[in-house]
């Protein structure tokens, strides 16, 4: 199992404050890793817009992407999620994360992003730190290889002739 960086240095974050600030280029929110708020079980979709997030980190400049925060900043916490895990915990949690990085990214990519749930609110929330990658991040949708980049506070998607003038600029 590959685990995920470790902050040795750790310096201190202001988390709660991140959240206040709003989503924008380094900072998105997600509702959850895999509970599907709309219809109350687990679901592949939004496990693909964490890794989708987390790869258009890699591919711009990084940032923080909170789970378990709505768009508008109100704190849900990862309850929802341990409910849907064996052990209903963290640990599980933090697990399951690895596995989607590993499915959706690739686990080369690993040491991009440093994870730790927090307290905020009386709630866990996940903190994710993610590096820019010094190589390009392909997300995985089935057989298609995706490109995603950091714009305009979003995950915003580059087809064929876009990607390769990105890449061609930013990884070179």
């Amino acid at each position: 199992m590959e685990s995920f960086r470790e902050d040795e240095a750790s310096k201190v974050v202001n988390y709660e404050e991140m959240i206040k600030g709003g989503e924008n280029n380094e900072v998105e929110f997600k509702e959850s890793l895999r509970f599907g708020y709309e219809n109350g079980e687990v679901s592949k979709r939004v496990e693909h817009m964490v890794a989708k997030a987390v790869s258009a980190f890699m591919n711009t400049e990084g940032g923080t992407l909170f789970i378990g925060v709505q768009d508008d900043g109100k704190i849900l916490g990862l309850e929802k999620d341990y409910a849907t895990f064996t052990h209903k915990n963290k640990d599980d949690f933090v697990l399951q994360l690895a596995q989607v990085i590993n499915k959706y990214i690739g686990k080369q990519f690993h040491h991009y992003a440093n994870v730790k749930v927090v307290p905020i609110g009386g709630q866990d929330v996940c903190a994710v730190s993610v590096s820019k990658s010094n190589k390009p991040v392909y997300l995985k949708n089935g057989d298609v290889r995706e490109f995603y980049i950091r714009a305009t506070a979003s995950s915003q998607p580059m087809n064929i002739e876009e990607s390769n003038g990105y890449i061609e600029a930013h990884f070179s």
